[in-house]
């Protein structure tokens, strides 16, 4: 079952600038919305930290090729526009937590349940994900949807599962 997505189905780049920066700058929904010129440095500083750790967490974000990006798009919704914009908030809501690296763990090594499913929690065959962010075409294949509704249900549910409280 191959898995469709805008942001990195036949391209070789994780995500793109714009969705990176959306998610974190986007007027109505992005974590930050704007920076002043005092933050921005201790920002730079922060952002580059959690990032880095975002991808030693999930090291499937690190791949590089066209055919491993293809191969976790057909099992995971970590590379997905909604689960950028869900990183960009856990990074705001974690910038000022001591103990932030356990929480960010979380997202590669707790088993997840859902009804009668168990597995792991970025999974695409995790049920919590199939209606809201994941769905499927008339050819069986999952394709991710990107809106408004889409990214605020990933921040939802994935600020709930690392039990962050959204500021």
């Amino acid at each position: 079952m191959e898995t469709v997505t805008g942001v990195t189905h036949n391209k070789d780049k994780v995500v793109s600038f714009a969705v990176l920066y959306n998610s974190l700058f986007q007027r109505n929904a992005g974590a930050y919305r704007t920076l002043n010129e005092d933050e921005v440095k201790e920002f730079k500083s922060w952002i580059i930290k959690f990032y880095n750790e975002l991808i030693s967490v999930l090291p499937q974000l690190d791949k590089h090729t066209k055919e491993e990006r293809d191969t976790i798009h057909k099992s995971t919704v970590l590379e997905s526009v909604p689960l950028f914009y869900a990183y960009a908030y856990v990074a705001k809501n974690l910038e000022h937590e001591v103990h932030w690296k356990r929480k960010l763990i979380k997202l590669a090594t707790t088993t997840y349940k859902a009804g009668m499913w168990e597995g792991e929690f970025l999974s695409l065959e995790n049920p919590i994900w199939h209606n809201t962010i994941a769905f499927q075409n008339k050819a069986h294949n999952w394709k991710i949807v990107n809106n408004n509704r889409t990214q605020k249900f990933a921040i939802d549910i994935v600020l709930k599962h690392l039990n962050i409280v959204n500021i």
